[in-house]
């Protein structure tokens, strides 16, 4: 277990379990890392968006409720959800029971911009 993050009442828990530099296993460049989530009944995360990474999602027990835009989807146990690079989404656990689901991030595998540098003032 790498690192827990700090507890915050308003979200769920989690815990990087893996990391791993892609080039361990003859890619290029990149990383994967995986991370255990934990959502009691009612807890969320809000909208956020993917940048620099894309995941999977595997649900291990519980159902995900994920909203993207205007779309609601309810996943269970065993379901596998790709969120791609640039995708804005939320999670939630409206059912009552624990949500736990593990997403395996992979990032720096393809090549970013520097954003744009502030205007000089």
């Amino acid at each position: 277990m790498l690192a827990q993050q700090p507890a915050d009442p308003s979200r769920p828990t989690s815990e990087m379990v893996a990391k791993v530099d892609l080039k361990e296993i003859g890619l290029p460049a990149g990383a994967a890392s995986a991370t255990r989530f934990v959502y009691a009944p009612g807890k969320a995360m809000a909208p956020h968006t993917h940048y620099g990474r894309s995941s999977i999602i595997t649900v291990v027990s519980g159902r995900l409720t994920e909203h993207r835009g205007s779309v609601v989807n309810v996943y269970k146990a065993g379901d596998v959800i790709t969120v791609n690079e640039g995708v804005t989404h939320a999670n939630e656990n409206a059912g009552p029971d624990n949500l736990i689901y593990v997403e395996v991030n992979i990032t720096g595998t393809v090549p970013r911009q520097a954003p744009a540098a502030a205007p000089a003032k």
